[in-house]
């Protein structure tokens, strides 16, 4: 739709003045449209009295030709086109280009801006990839002001400025070899060419209509020479590398360093409660061991005349039998 402040402006009708309210983009389904319906709007009108009257507007139908073989849509109007060429996934395999074309009313197709394109990457080493080689972003209306009509001869009747763009996708060609350098396409006569590039992030426009390709180096020579420096440099890393830890076997059932009456019952308590001794006989012996030991240094019935207990001996004894049991 038109801006609200947009001016009429005279045409060679005296007493009559145009003012355009939308710009319509239509696109007829098949050949057999031959008609642009009529459009009806009612528009109201101050008679001068303070009233109001209510006039029916109904524009013309127009006539169309929507066949395949209708005359190709003129180039006089086109701007500019800006090629932007993206090679940032050519390690993959895949270039990419974007094209936009700003200009008056209905821009012709990519073929007609840029007949060349195909045969462009084609030389390069490229044909078009299966998947989403080609999409048309459509057309976009961007500008239909007074200073478009007045500026541009072309702009009347009511012609509004619009762009189109375009987003291709081509694949490696196994057949033909890649070229390090890209060849833009032309344009159509009378637009004017811009080229441009991806670098990383930026987009960079060119000064020539070449463009280097950010290839992968496949000379064999150096091929060989970037494995050798990565075999040299795994050696250098496992040379300098921290040697592993040993596994350190650690005595579970050692005997305490620091024996004593209370070391030596907690030596003997965690034997029994993890039950390491097979057999019942062996079980209460270590039992009886564990309350001699008890009532000779913990308990007040404890003989003081009595000889004392070896507790090296005891402690030794239930060690070997822990031994022996797995073995």
């Amino acid at each position: 739709f038109n801006e609200p402040d947009f001016k009429p402006f005279s045409f060679n009708r005296p007493g009559w003045m145009e003012k355009s309210f939308a710009y319509v983009i239509m696109k007829a389904k098949d050949a057999s449209v031959d008609l642009i319906p009529e459009v009806r709007i009612d528009l109201d009108f101050e008679d001068g009295t303070n009233g109001s009257v209510r006039i029916p507007v109904v524009s013309p139908v127009i006539p169309i030709v929507a066949s395949t073989n209708s005359t190709p849509r003129p180039n006089h109007g086109t701007g500019k086109v800006e090629l932007t060429l993206d090679d940032r996934e050519l390690d993959s395999g895949t270039l990419g280009m974007e094209i936009l074309a700003d200009g008056l009313g209905v821009l012709p197709p990519l073929d007609q801006l840029v007949p060349g394109w195909k045969e462009a990457f084609a030389d390069s080493g490229f044909q078009i990839a299966e998947v989403d080689g080609l999409l048309d972003n459509g057309l976009n209306v961007t500008e239909m002001h007074d200073d478009l009509v007045n500026s541009s001869p072309l702009a009347s009747p009511i012609v509004a400025k619009t762009e189109r763009s375009w987003t291709l996708r081509f694949a490696r060609d196994s057949s033909t070899p890649v070229s390090k350098n890209f060849n833009f396409p032309i344009v159509a006569d009378g637009s004017e060419r811009i080229c441009k590039q991806y670098t990383d992030f930026d987009i960079v426009t060119l000064d020539k209509p070449i463009a280097e390709l950010s290839l992968v180096d496949s000379n064999p020579s150096k091929l060989w020479q970037i494995i050798i420096g990565l075999a040299a440099l795994f050696l250098v890393v496992k040379l300098f590398r921290s040697p592993a830890e040993k596994t350190i076997a650690v005595d579970h059932w050692k005997i305490p360093e620091t024996l004593s009456s209370l070391s030596l019952l907690q030596y003997l308590q965690r034997i029994d409660q993890e039950n390491v001794l097979q057999g019942s006989e062996l079980a209460d012996s270590l039992r009886k061991d564990i309350e001699s030991v008890e009532i000779e240094y913990f308990s007040a019935e404890s003989a003081s005349t009595s000889q004392p207990l070896d507790l090296h001996q005891i402690a030794q004894r239930w060690r070997n039998e822990i031994k022996s049991d797995r073995s």
